[in-house]
């Protein structure tokens, strides 16, 4: 059974057709649904309804997708997994990670694609983070620092509850496989090592600037994944990942 059988979510878009659709599938997968055509009614909703994952459109008349988002992670103890499928850019990558939405797809979707990413969410980060995605990582991203605290602090690195930002001189495509290796000289943690996908990229302003990389971690190794989220504390972040250092 998986986890969208044991799942409540709320499906949120003022076109019909687009909202049914989604609904459908999730509720052939067993999970219970509810439609909402706009934000404001959709907040509501999330107000007297706990609800695992919130599947959004952004542009609505009625409370936007963003507002909802917001709404969302202002007013919940009980934090579900949102994701925005929309045709629009209303709202850049970057700036949906960091203010907590989890996922992002553009209309035209994938159905299949989107379930997947929703039944993989509702696992717990120590469960979903265990599982090596399988893929050949394209790039690598590895650095040597003091300590991962002198890393955050010197703004070489950030952390969200589903991944790092952090600078390289290369700029990988959205959606690059990639392997991480990071070393510390001291403190509790000594290495982060693992996997992930590169959400979004912003290239360095000068020549020879440093990109700023976001990436989604998929896999860390099980010599420091408890150690790491129990560190950072992840699960009480609210980007999912940062817009920074």
């Amino acid at each position: 059974m998986t986890k969208l059988a044991q799942s409540t979510i709320l499906v949120v878009d003022d076109e019909s057709m687009i909202r049914e659709i989604i609904a459908e599938e999730l509720a052939l997968e067993g999970a219970t649904v509810i439609e909402a055509e706009d934000g404001n009614s959709a907040l509501e909703l999330v107000r007297c309804t706990k609800f695992d994952a919130v599947v959004s459109d952004i542009r609505m008349p009625g409370g936007n997708g963003t507002q909802l988002l917001d709404g969302i992670r202002d007013l919940c103890t009980h934090q579900p997994v949102v994701m925005f499928v929309s045709a629009f850019s209303d709202l850049t990558l970057a700036d949906a990670y960091a203010r907590g939405a989890e996922a992002v797809f553009s209309k035209p979707f994938d159905l299949k694609v989107i379930l997947e990413r929703i039944s993989s969410l509702l696992r717990p980060a120590s469960h979903r983070l265990a599982d090596a995605a399988g893929t050949t990582p394209t790039m690598r991203f590895g650095g040597r620092f003091s300590s991962l605290e002198a890393a955050i602090s010197q703004k070489k690195v950030a952390f969200g509850r589903g991944g790092l930002v952090l600078f390289d001189q290369s700029e990988p495509h959205v959606g690059s496989p990639c392997s991480i290796d990071l070393r510390f000289d001291s403190g509790e943690i000594l290495n982060i090592d693992g996997e992930g996908v590169v959400r979004w990229c912003k290239k360095g302003a000068a020549a020879g600037e440093p990109s700023k990389i976001a990436i989604e971690l998929t896999y860390l190794s099980d010599a420091n994944r408890e150690q790491l989220l129990d560190h950072l504390k992840l699960d009480k972040i609210r980007a999912y990942l940062p817009n920074t250092p």
